[in-house]
């Protein structure tokens, strides 16, 4: 456990949005809990693995915030404190002319949080809630519509799977990416596609997403995979049959039409594996050469 908070904490000092995976640490603390308390009466030695995990909770998480917040202390020290930095609108001119740099402070210095990015965000990207649902963005969110359906897709196939499972708290139960323990991620994956959606610039959702959850391979492999086992049930290849006693003849759907809709089924259960894919290659191949041509490819 203190490993992974450790790689959490490298990883959230790169990146701020890795201070999310602090709901990792929440969520082994949740399900710990429920193991201890699942007894009708707790003991003693339950109160203290619960005080003790908690404790070990709140240290890991504050070993992950630790980078960011150290990150957002050095540039406060750096733009708040008076005197701490000159203006570098033109510093290495300035410099050599020999004239007087200005030193300035920060706007969002005076913040209630003191931190850097809401206000940046705010102030030059246009970033907030619901800032991006214009006309003029639709281009955007289509392209970024292609993860937010797999995601929708995952999330109502995963509850029908496993929602009676999960409202008895039991998270070992399943296999494969229906499990109970795939859950956490699953809720990582839904809740960090609907936060890109309602509050950044939806244009690098995609990007984001495939760089911070494994899941959605998960379950692209498992259409893929999975798209002869998920052929609905059709009308078997049957012919006539006699009955012996009365030898009445008992109706059934002609071969023509069996083969028919069997064949209808096959290709509609083929398509959406296919489509996945397909995406994922042109996704990659165009974004490649579109990017490294300095191109709008996000």
């Amino acid at each position: 456990q203190w490993l992974s908070a450790v790689l959490m904490m490298l990883a959230c000092g790169v990146r701020s949005n890795g201070a999310v995976c602090c709901g990792f640490v929440a969520y082994g603390f949740g399900v710990e809990c429920v193991g201890l308390f699942s007894q009708p009466v707790a003991t003693i030695q339950s109160v203290r693995r619960f005080v003790s995990g908690a404790l070990g909770a709140v240290l890991r998480i504050a070993l992950i915030l630790s980078a960011l917040f150290a990150f957002q202390y050095s540039i406060y020290r750096m733009y708040c404190v008076a005197g701490a930095l000159a203006w570098r609108g033109n510093s290495t001119a300035a410099a050599g002319s020999g004239q007087h740099v200005h030193a300035f402070r920060s706007e969002w210095c005076d913040s209630l949080s003191g931190l850097s990015y809401g206000h940046i965000q705010s102030e030059y990207w246009n970033v907030g809630f619901l800032r991006y649902f214009e006309v003029k963005q639709l281009p955007n969110f289509a392209l970024a519509s292609p993860v937010i359906a797999l995601t929708a897709a995952f999330a109502v196939a995963y509850a029908k799977r496993m929602w009676p499972t999960l409202l008895k708290l039991n998270f070992e139960e399943g296999s494969g990416l229906w499990s109970g323990r795939v859950f956490v991620f699953g809720v990582h994956w839904v809740a960090f596609v609907a936060l890109c959606v309602l509050n950044i610039h939806v244009q690098i959702l995609t990007r984001l997403v495939a760089s911070a959850t494994p899941v959605l391979y998960w379950y692209a492999a498992e259409l893929f995979l999975n798209r002869d086992k998920r052929r609905p049930a059709g009308p078997h290849l049957d012919t006539a049959r006699t009955d012996r006693s009365s030898t009445q003849i008992c109706p059934r759907r002609p071969l023509h039409t069996s083969r028919q809709v069997n064949r209808q089924t096959r290709v509609s259960s083929s398509y959406t594996p296919h489509a996945v894919l397909f995406y994922f290659l042109v996704y990659g191949y165009l974004g490649l050469a579109l990017h490294t041509n300095f191109y709008p490819w996000t």
